[in-house]
């Protein structure tokens, strides 16, 4: 991960690691984190590939778009959480529809373009402070 002047990540902070199952998100998705510097990991249709893909390489923070009583996100959710690395959750569910998913950080379906890539460049910076290599 890469840093500015002023210890901050910088916008090529990192792989993110994509897993949205509506096509046209996935596309909108890639584009608005590849246009803020993210190099992306998927995007993936199912949790079930993500968590291949995770078997083979590390992301810097994980974007899941998950509903309510999607079980089949909480082996990579957990996968992820055992590697320390950050996860987003990315739902038209509130947090509070799925009570196991309530701690993680949480941005609400649709998201205006850019609001995804602060949410991803403001967990990175809560998870990855300064001085942090």
């Amino acid at each position: 991960m890469e840093r500015d002047a002023q210890g901050a990540i910088s916008r090529r902070g990192g792989v993110v690691m994509v897993v949205e199952h509506e096509p046209i998100l996935a596309v909108s998705l890639r584009e608005e984190l590849s246009g803020a510097g993210y190099e992306i990991g998927g995007p993936f249709a199912t949790c079930a590939d993500a968590v291949a893909h995770l078997d083979r390489t590390r992301p810097t923070v994980a974007i899941i778009s998950t509903g309510h009583g999607d079980i089949h996100c909480m082996p990579l959710i957990r996968g992820l959480q055992e590697r320390q690395i950050p996860v987003l959750i990315h739902s038209g569910y509130l947090a509070d529809d799925i009570p196991e998913l309530r701690n993680l950080p949480w941005i609400a379906k649709p998201a205006a373009f850019g609001d995804v890539a602060q949410a991803v460049r403001a967990l990175m910076e809560q998870t990855h402070p300064p001085g942090d290599p």
